[in-house]
C-alpha cells in the first residue's frame, strides 16, 4: 500500500509543474500522510523494549498485594517479531528484527477453577525462560516432595519401596497405589541415560554442531498448539529463535550421545496441563513463585478488578494508567491470535481464530488515521485521473493549433516560392 502510495505521488509531482494547483495539492496530501504516520505510530501497542525501563518507575507506587489469596494460572506461550534496540542496517547480514518470548499467565481468586477465571484477576506477561524457570522449579520440588512422603509412607507400612520394580500386592492401599508407580518410573527415567528431562532445555542450550555443514544447533523452550502448549525445539541461533523445521530433538540428542534418546515432559507438561499454583502454600514455596513472576512480570490489572479497591484508575497517576493500558493491549494482541507461531502477524484463520478479529482491535486513532488514509487516497486518485486527462487532452490542442500555425506560415513561403519559378 505504501510503494503503491507513494509511485502515485510521484507520478503527481512531476506533472504539478503545469499546475500550480495541483502543485499546493500534493502538498497538502503530503502532510496529511505524516499526520496519520504519527498518529498511527503514537497509538501503537506496547513496545516490549520500553516496557522494562519504564516498568521501574510506573511500578514504583510500592504496590504489594497480598497474594495468599489467589492462584497462578498458565495462559498462552507466544512468540513476537519486532524490531530490534541495536539494529545497525549497514552491517552485512545483520537482521533489524529479533524474536521475543513470551508467557501470559493469570492472577484469580482462589475460588475460580482452572478455566473459569473471569472477574476480580490480574493478566501478566514475562519473558518465557524467567516463567519456566520459576514453575519447573516449583514442580520439581513438589514432584520430589511428594515422592519422598510417598516412599516413607508405603515402605512405613511394609509396602513396596521406590526402589523395588515388583509389583505392589494386592493389600496396598489406595494412597500407595495411587503414588508408588508414578514415583517408581519417575525415578526410573531419571536415572536412565536414554531419557533426558526436557527442563534441562527451558534455557536456550548448545546441543552440537554438524561436521558436514558447519551449522551448530541448540535446543529451547517454543510455543505449540497455538500458545496453549510448551515444548522443546531445535534452533541454529544461540538465542533460539530461528527454528530448525525438519529436525526433531530426540533425533538430534540421539546422534550427539550415541544411543537412542528421549524427551520426557513430566514436568514441563505440568505448567501449561490444566493446573494451578497455590500463592496461599509455603509448603512447597508456592508464594515465592507468585512473588518472584509478579515482581518480574508487566501487569494489566485495573481492567479486570485485580487486588483492593484502594488500587483503582482513580489513585493512579496518568503516567501509570498509560502504562497499563499499553501493557494491556499488548497482551490482548498476545492471547487473541495477532501473532503466528514464530512471532509474525498472523495473516492467515488459524484454528479457528481469526486473524482479522485479532488485528482489527486497534485504538482510537489508528482508526482514525486508517480512515484518513484511506478517502484521501481515493480523492488524490481521482483527482490524479482527472489531472492526467486534462493535461493529456490539452497537450494535444496545444500540439493540433501549433500544427495548423506551422501551416499557415509555410503556405505563403511555398506561395512564393512557387510565384518565382514561374517567373
Amino acid at each position: 500500500f505504501l510503494l503503491s502510495l507513494y509511485t502515485v505521488l510521484q507520478q503527481i509531482k512531476q506533472g504539478c509543474h503545469l499546475s500550480f494547483h495541483c502543485h499546493v495539492m500534493w502538498r497538502h496530501y503530503l502532510a496529511i500522510v505524516i499526520v496519520c504516520y504519527l498518529l498511527c505510530t503514537s497509538s501503537t501497542a506496547a513496545d516490549p523494549r520500553k516496557l522494562n525501563n519504564e516498568n521501574n518507575n510506573n511500578n514504583a507506587d510500592s504496590y504489594n498485594p497480598d497474594l495468599s489469596h489467589y492462584t497462578l494460572q498458565f495462559q498462552k506461550c507466544q512468540f513476537r517479531k519486532q524490531y530490534a534496540t541495536d539494529c545497525d542496517s549497514y552491517q552485512s547480514g545483520y537482521s533489524c528484527l529479533e524474536t521475543k518470548r513470551f508467557a501470559v499467565f493469570r492472577l484469580c481468586p482462589t475460588s475460580s477453577s482452572y478455566g473459569s477465571c473471569n472477574t476480580n484477576y490480574g493478566e501478566y506477561m514475562i519473558d518465557l525462560e524467567t516463567f519456566l524457570k520459576a514453575t519447573t522449579e516449583y514442580y520439581i520440588n513438589v514432584q520430589q516432595t511428594y515422592c519422598q512422603q510417598c516412599n516413607s509412607y508405603c515402605s512405613g507400612n511394609n509396602e513396596r519401596s521406590l526402589t523395588s520394580s515388583s509389583s505392589s500386592s494386592s493389600s496396598s492401599s489406595s494412597l500407595c497405589s495411587s503414588c508408588v508407580t508414578p514415583c517408581h518410573t519417575y525415578k526410573q527415567l531419571q536415572q536412565n541415560s536414554q531419557y533426558v528431562d526436557a527442563t534441562k532445555y527451558v534455557t536456550c542450550q548448545y546441543i552440537s554442531t554438524d561436521s558436514s555443514s558447519g551449522v551448530s544447533y541448540y535446543a529451547g523452550p517454543m510455543c505449540s498448539s497455538n500458545g496453549s502448549k510448551i515444548k522443546i525445539g531445535v534452533f541454529k541461533d544461540d538465542q533460539c529463535t530461528v527454528l530448525v523445521s525438519n529436525t526433531d530433538m530426540d533425533s538430534l540428542l540421539s546422534a550427539n550421545n550415541g544411543q537412542t534418546t528421549y524427551l520426557t515432559h513430566i514436568i514441563l507438561k505440568k505448567v501449561y496441563t490444566n493446573s494451578c499454583i497455590s500463592c496461599g502454600d509455603t509448603t512447597n514455596n508456592e508464594n515465592t513463585v507468585c512473588q518472584t513472576l509478579y515482581e518480574y512480570s508487566d501487569k494489566c490489572e485495573t481492567p479486570h478488578g485485580f487486588g483492593s479497591s484502594s488500587r483503582s484508575s482513580s489513585s493512579l497517576s496518568s503516567s501509570q494508567l498509560t502504562y497499563e493500558k499499553n501493557i494491556c493491549t499488548m497482551i490482548s494482541q498476545l492471547v487473541s491470535g495477532a501473532f503466528d507461531q514464530t512471532g509474525e502477524v498472523a495473516l492467515t484463520k488459524e484454528s479457528g481464530t481469526s486473524s482479522s478479529s485479532a488485528l482489527n482491535k486497534g485504538t482510537p486513532n489508528q482508526k482514525f488515521a486508517l480512515s484518513v488514509f484511506m478517502f484521501s487516497s481515493i480523492g488524490l486518485a481521482l483527482y490524479s485521473t482527472a489531472l492526467h486527462y486534462r493535461l493529456t487532452k490539452g497537450g494535444k490542442s496545444l500540439l493540433h493549433a501549433q500544427q495548423e500555425e506551422q501551416e499557415k506560415e509555410q503556405q505563403p513561403e511555398e506561395l512564393r516560392v512557387s510565384m518565382g519559378t514561374l517567373a
